[in-house]
């Protein structure tokens, strides 16, 4: 798995060139957490052929207990849609938001 969580600085200019995955490359999952990573990353992790575990649907708050919360999910055996929920459960836990409205920030693919 690889993480990413912080500001979304990346998206404040243009992603380089993406090479094509070398072919016996295995699939990677991946997590996102800054602001609207979905929409940012998504062309990119399916370029490289990446599973999209977890990334976001708008502005959020990237701190760690959501990334404790996901990755402890996942490397439990967790599937992507527990992850996503365990991550917005965290996330509406510390934040004081709703529960759904925080499980839907967060989007993860099978």
């Amino acid at each position: 798995m690889i993480a990413y969580i912080g500001h979304n600085g990346l998206m404040d200019f243009a992603p380089p060139p993406v090479s094509e995955p070398q072919a016996n490359a295995a699939p990677r999952s991946s997590m996102i957490l800054a602001c609207y990573s979905r929409n940012y990353f998504a062309e990119l992790l399916l370029i490289r052929q990446a599973h999209s575990l977890l990334t976001t649907n708008g502005f959020m708050a990237p701190e760690a207990y959501t990334l404790e919360a996901a990755v402890s999910s996942w490397f439990s055996g967790g599937s992507s849609e527990e992850t996503r929920n365990a991550a917005g459960d965290s996330y509406a836990k510390f934040q004081k938001a709703n529960r759904k409205w925080s499980r839907k920030l967060f989007a993860a693919d099978p």
